[in-house]
């Protein structure tokens, strides 16, 4: 039995714009901040817990309150966002046919895994239609770490199916932290680049979108363990 562990914001959902232009937005609105960078690899953790943790060192907001505020403002900004323009919130073209696929494939099991707060993860999955409640799930709330967020998903999924070992785990991503995770797990990695905003120079099985199912299947099988 083999397990794919898919990442969400620019993966499953083209929803990497508008996740960050309410990010940048919930900083703006809430605390005045403006120069919020936005080249998420250079953070210690690229996820949004890790992120919104430095930032809130760097500008002295820290408490718990003023980090559960942000992180329900943030959700806020994302449905007035799809309010607005629900254009904004598309699935990659064939990744919920896949999903459903996978659901029922003898050979593959799935789980979830991103760097993203569970509200706003449920909310973009949500409306992109793409059906997720019976999927182990690993989000934001569980680590700073997107590696540990991997391996939580992965352990719920060993224990949702009665799987002692997987015989196969691939993570499927979009970002420069998502190959790194799957290296620092020593597993296989396939990248998504479903709208070309990034490209992995020196990765051999990577995927514009999931319309070819023969293709992606073939490619999670192929797939090298990820090297960074």
């Amino acid at each position: 039995m083999n397990l794919a562990i898919f990442d969400i914001d620019g993966t499953l959902t083209n929803t990497n714009e508008v996740d960050q232009a309410c990010f940048l937005k919930a900083w703006k609105d809430l605390f005045r901040i403006t120069d919020v960078p936005t080249d998420w690899s250079k953070y210690r953790y690229s996820t949004d817990s890790g992120i919104a943790d430095e930032l809130f060192e760097k500008y002295h907001l820290k408490t718990s309150n003023d980090i559960e505020h942000f992180r329900n403002y943030f959700v806020e900004c994302l449905r007035k966002a799809h309010r607005e323009d629900p254009s904004s919130f598309i699935e990659v073209k064939g990744a919920s046919n896949l999903i459903d696929r996978l659901r029922l494939h003898p050979d593959w099991k799935l789980a979830i895994a991103t760097g993203a707060w569970k509200k706003s993860a449920e909310f973009k999955l949500e409306r992109s239609e793409i059906r997720f409640g019976d999927i182990p799930f690993g989000c934001a709330e569980d680590a700073f770490d997107r590696k540990d967020i991997i391996l939580k998903a992965w352990q719920d999924a060993e224990r949702i199916h009665s799987v002692k070992a997987f015989d196969r785990v691939i993570y499927v991503g979009d970002g420069i932290w998502d190959l790194k995770a799957a290296a620092e797990l020593k597993i296989p990695f396939v990248g998504i680049s479903a709208k070309e905003h990034f490209h992995f120079r020196t990765l051999r099985h990577q995927l514009a979108d999931y319309l070819d199912q023969s293709k992606v299947l073939r490619y999670f099988s192929e797939a090298e363990v990820a090297k960074f």
